[in-house]
């Protein structure tokens, strides 16, 4: 995720001082691709720096955004934004008591299709939201999924498949010419380390992201995607995994 990052940052004038990893050898490559320092020691980054962009695994972001918070650097930080809720108030309270941004990278929110349609649906121009379906795709095992409606107007007739198994995927939908689509696993070291649509897209929505974000600190100006946002979503996380563990609904 930091070399996505890394590469977002290029379309802002910001200047990239340096990195930090625990595989110094992904450091070193990335500094040198994109022209930065490496640091061994977290606190020696923040004393260099104005923002600190987090891409480190989950359990990390809590103590690198509270020591970043304390050294008075504008944090940006990838989802989720912490394990536990409590956690993400505790940073939110902490970037907020030390007077910095804090802006959490929930990058789908960046997608033009998501962002379009939003507007529409807030704008009224579909009416009062009857039906919603998001799809997302896991990878602990065979997923079945059977929908059926009559949300769409008269006339009008969509169908598609999907079907997951441990070798590929297989996938179609009326709306596509392509009378089927396949994915196959690629080989070993033979892609990007973060994906995103293969078609659709008139920029990469990482780029988006960071570029917004850079232009509200430096602007002083709102995110469109709050750390409360963030927080909502790690709740409703929660809310998910105590719902399946107990076999019980869970009111939030």
């Amino acid at each position: 995720m930091g070399e996505v990052h890394a590469a977002a940052w290029q379309s802002t004038d910001a200047e990239l001082i340096g990195c930090i990893s625990a595989h110094s050898d992904q450091a070193v490559a990335l500094a040198s691709r994109y022209q930065m320092r490496t640091f061994a020691d977290y606190a020696e980054l923040l004393n260099e720096v104005e923002i600190v962009d987090i891409c480190t695994p989950t359990p990390l972001h809590k103590p690198m955004v509270l020591q970043a918070a304390k050294a008075g650097k504008h944090v940006i930080c990838e989802k989720p934004v912490a394990l536990m809720a409590e956690d993400a108030r505790s940073m939110i309270l902490a970037c907020k008591e030390a007077g910095v941004r804090f802006f959490v990278g929930m990058v789908v929110r960046f997608f033009p299709q998501y962002r379009l349609a939003r507007e529409l649906v807030l704008s009224g121009q579909i009416g009062n939201l009857g039906v919603l379906r998001l799809k997302r795709r896991f990878r602990s095992g065979a997923i079945a999924l059977v929908e059926g409606g009559w949300a769409y107007p008269p006339g009008l007739f969509r169908t598609g498949i999907d079907l997951s198994g441990t070798g590929g995927l297989i996938e179609w939908n009326s709306d596509q010419p392509a009378p089927v689509l396949t994915f196959f696993p690629p080989k070993p070291h033979d892609t990007a380390s973060v994906g995103l649509p293969v078609s659709g897209l008139g920029e990469d929505p990482y780029t988006a992201e960071i570029r917004h974000a850079y232009q509200a600190i430096q602007a002083g100006t709102n995110f469109e995607v709050t750390v409360e946002d963030a927080l909502e979503a790690l709740r409703i996380s929660q809310a998910v995994e105590e719902s399946l563990s107990t076999g019980k609904p869970v009111l939030l």
